[in-house]
């Protein structure tokens, strides 16, 4: 299992979210389940960049960068919310931040 935590800009925000990784689930799916909203103007087809999230630790339980999500060119420590998922062999945690939660 892994467990998704929450962050705004200065403090935690929602509630921690368990997730059974062998379902694959991605980030955007993730926060909507946690009432956290992000931006999806290209209807989360990886284009638009606005559901970009901050990893602050976990990266490594998510599935590898494709090449859609690649031409975004974010920093290492970003990814794409409608892009990424849990990798279905994960188990730990991962903690996403955006500035716009716990405003």
């Amino acid at each position: 299992m892994v467990e998704v935590r929450f962050f705004g800009a200065t403090q935690a925000c929602g509630s921690p979210r368990t997730v059974d990784p062998g379902e694959s689930p991605t980030l955007l799916e993730i926060t909507a389940a946690a009432g956290l909203l992000l931006g999806r103007s290209c209807g989360a087809r990886g284009i638009c960049r606005s559901c970009s999230v901050t990893v602050r630790r976990g990266l490594e339980l998510l599935t590898p960068i494709a090449a859609l999500e690649a031409k975004q060119r974010l920093p290492a420590n970003q990814r794409l919310a409608c892009q990424a998922a849990v990798h279905p062999a994960a188990s730990g945690v991962v903690e996403l931040a955006h500035p716009a939660w716990g405003r």
